[in-house]
């Protein structure tokens, strides 16, 4: 649903085959970083988080406390940002 609110469309929505998705996303074929929703809060360092969640090997990726600090840090950035700090 928040990926209609960033780029108008939901993840995979080319896909029309059932299981297609599946298919994509084990050949490694993730959505596109939405473009322009900076504006609203979804940062750079959000995607990267992301992206990093995405990671074939699992080792590659961080744990679910790793993530929280993650998003923690990258959204307190954001708000600081905004309030011009």
């Amino acid at each position: 649903m928040h990926r209609q609110v960033l780029c108008g469309t939901v993840p995979f929505a080319e896909i029309t085959h059932p299981g297609g998705v599946i298919v994509a996303i084990m050949k490694g074929i993730r959505p596109p970083e939405p473009q322009g929703a900076e504006a609203l809060g979804f940062t750079k360092g959000l995607w990267k988080i992301i992206e990093r969640c995405w990671l074939a090997n699992a080792s590659e990726r961080r744990d679910v406390k790793g993530v929280l600090f993650q998003l923690n840090h990258a959204t307190w950035a954001w708000g600081r940002k905004q309030s011009g700090q």
